[in-house]
C-alpha cells in the first residue's frame, strides 16, 4: 500500500471527525470558508490540487469533494517537507516519547474514530 494512499485515508478521518464539530459549532458562516490540511505526502497534495488522481485515490478524491460541497466549506491541501513537519513525522514513525516532548498539551486519550470512517476503511 502506498503512502499517499495511508495519508490520504488519515487526512479523510481527520475531516470525518473535525468537520461536523467545526460546522456544528460556526452555524452561520459566509459560503465558501476553508479548511486548511498540510501534508507531508506530495501525492496527496497533487491529487486535490490538480485533480488528476489514479485509480486508486479516485474515491478519496470524491470524498474530499463530497465533504466540501455537504458542510459548505472550502478544502486548502497544502505541502509541508516531512523534515519541517516534526509533529507529523514523529506520529508517523510511532516516536511517542517526541511527539510528547513537541506537544505537551496534547490529549492523552485518542478521539473515538467516526462509525463513517471505520466502515470505510
Amino acid at each position: 500500500m502506498s503512502s499517499g494512499y495511508c495519508e490520504a485515508a488519515a487526512v479523510l478521518g481527520t475531516l470525518l471527525t473535525f468537520l461536523p464539530i467545526f460546522a456544528a459549532e460556526n452555524i452561520v458562516r459566509p459560503t465558501g470558508v476553508g479548511v486548511w490540511v498540510w501534508s507531508d505526502s506530495s501525492v496527496v497534495v497533487d491529487v486535490w490540487n490538480f485533480k488528476s488522481p489514479s485509480a486508486t485515490m479516485l474515491p478519496y478524491l470524491r470524498a474530499f469533494s463530497h465533504l466540501e460541497a455537504l458542510y459548505n466549506s472550502r478544502l486548502h491541501i497544502h505541502h509541508i517537507d516531512g523534515k519541517l513537519n516534526t509533529t507529523a513525522d514523529s506520529i508517523s514513525r510511532t516516536q511517542w516519547g517526541r511527539f510528547r516532548s513537541l506537544q505537551p498539551s496534547a490529549t492523552l486519550l485518542p478521539l473515538p474514530l467516526p462509525l463513517g470512517v471505520r466502515l470505510y476503511l
